[in-house]
């Protein structure tokens, strides 16, 4: 018979969290810590990784920046080559790209 495993209700977030404020407090490496307290090895990175992503994002601050957008355009636009063995194709900034699917599949039928 299967025996499933049921997670203790109190290792949820709340529970990692304590562990991990606790464990950077310690001195201990991750390991060590996890054998210490009897903890799953797998749980606690996960959990530990967790964590240390949220640290990372919290106490963030927004800089307020001053800054203008400058429209440039591109003055001269070189039309792409396209070399089909006895044919060639230049494609300019304004081409479809169902109609280039449909050239190139004509190309290769001929």
């Amino acid at each position: 018979m299967r025996t499933i495993a049921r997670r203790h209700p109190s290792h949820g977030a709340d529970f990692w969290a304590g562990h991990h404020r606790s464990w950077k407090e310690s001195g201990l490496s991750k390991m060590e810590y996890f054998k210490k307290y009897s903890l799953s090895k797998d749980a606690g990175y996960y959990w530990f990784k967790k964590l240390e992503g949220k640290d990372r994002t919290q106490g963030g601050a927004i800089v307020p920046t001053n800054f203008t957008i400058i429209k440039t355009e591109v003055s001269s636009y070189q039309p792409i080559k396209l070399n089909f063995s006895r044919f060639q194709v230049e494609i300019g900034a304004d081409f479809q790209a169902r109609t280039l699917v449909k050239l190139i599949k004509t190309l290769e039928e001929m």
